[in-house]
């Protein structure tokens, strides 16, 4: 899986990469795509807050597309 979720202070953090050893994230191999609330390709490792009430949706590279909600 090339993103990781977690939870942050009033909402949930999206990254477009996955845990590495040392802690660093590694970013996938072909990318991600944010289709909302903007639509462009994610940078290598970038982190987007989404807060209680909001949403994103997102193309992962096997072309499935996902969308997260923080309740």
């Amino acid at each position: 899986m090339p993103l990781s979720i977690r939870a942050a202070a009033a909402g949930t953090a999206f990254v477009d990469g996955v845990p590495a050893p040392g802690g660093i994230g590694r970013p996938p191999i072909h990318g991600t795509r944010m289709l909302a609330p903007l639509d462009r390709e994610f940078a290598d490792g970038e982190e987007r807050f989404v807060a209680v009430g909001d949403s994103i949706l997102f193309r992962l590279p096997n072309g499935m597309d996902v969308q997260l909600r923080a309740e």
